[in-house]
């Protein structure tokens, strides 16, 4: 998607994009294009077609995921973020202590439990946790 801002304000919004030259008088048209905002993602992040984030993750962590008495072993190599809602941000600003706050908005945008976002937060590598926050910060430009 590429969003037109037309500059100075008030300056006509009729662009002729066959002119290769800018009239005197010719608004500027500034193209804010979707692959330079791409460009604002870890190389490890792809940009799906439905709008949210998929990173993956430099180290995989296994995790084991305990269920009505029985275990099982669960890989999580990715992560797809999507963006935040309203109703996520009133949740996450209730939270006080900021690393808290960290977990639970990567939670809220990955659309895992808390308690499945703590554990795997603990075993995540900083560049795994960097990378989550530059998706994250991408959602909020």
């Amino acid at each position: 998607m590429t969003k037109l801002t037309i500059s100075p304000q008030g300056a006509p919004d009729l662009v002729d994009e066959d002119e290769s030259e800018v009239q005197e008088h010719a608004a500027v048209i500034v193209e804010d294009d979707e692959e330079a905002k791409k460009a604002d993602l870890p190389a490890r992040a792809t940009l799906n077609a439905n709008g949210t984030v998929t990173l993956k993750l430099v180290k995989p962590i296994t995790l084991t995921i305990s269920k009505g008495g029985k275990e099982r072993q669960e890989v999580c190599a990715e992560l797809t973020f999507r963006e935040l809602t309203g109703a996520d941000l009133r949740v996450v600003a209730q939270e006080k202590d900021e690393m808290k706050r960290t977990i639970l908005t990567l939670a809220r945008a990955t659309g895992m439990s808390s308690p499945r976002m703590n554990v795997l937060f603990d075993r995540m590598a900083q560049r795994d946790v960097g990378g989550a926050t530059a998706v994250i910060s991408y959602f909020q430009e």
